[in-house]
């Protein structure tokens, strides 16, 4: 493995920020009630997100299903893909089944998340999707060796 220290000082300095853990899902409602089995969990935020082809750098359009629930204090993503066949979530899923998919990293500089998409790929990550809604970059990293462990990064495009 390559000495992180060494990365940054080529690439630049990175100070990602915890945002949440990423699961997968191919019923969002059933893990929902699984984790709100839990005490004190609460749903902080239900939405439908699509990806359109227009906002994709990497990767295959994907509509998805979310909840972000929080379990214990911390922010978990439940994500369903749906009607998006050709699309990485959706590959995945059926791939690996409901489990748990990606750490997820915001960056207050838009710098610094680019800095950080050339140390991973420096390691041998690998961009499986990008996309661009409106000022917000999202990618997901994962390694070459397929795991199944991905990371989410984000920033606002300065």
């Amino acid at each position: 493995m390559t000495d992180i220290h060494a990365l940054m000082a080529q690439f630049g300095e990175v100070n990602p920020i915890f945002d949440h853990f990423g699961l997968i899902t191919s019923s969002r409602e059933k893990a929902a009630d699984f984790l709100m089995s839990i005490p004190n969990s609460k749903i902080l935020v239900t939405r439908d997100v699509e990806f359109v082809k227009e906002q994709m750098t990497v990767g295959e359009p994907v509509k998805i299903r979310i909840h972000h629930i929080e379990v214990a204090g911390q922010d978990i993503e439940v994500i369903e893909p749906v009607d998006s066949p050709n699309a990485y979530l959706t590959k995945f899923l059926e791939s690996h089944g409901d489990c748990f998919h990606h750490l997820a990293l915001t960056f207050a500089k838009h710098a610094e998340h680019l800095s950080m998409c050339k140390i991973l790929q420096a390691q041998g990550y690998r961009c499986v999707f990008e996309a661009r809604v409106r000022d917000l970059l999202v990618n997901y990293y994962e390694s070459s060796d397929n795991s199944g462990i991905a990371l989410e990064l984000k920033s606002v495009v300065e």
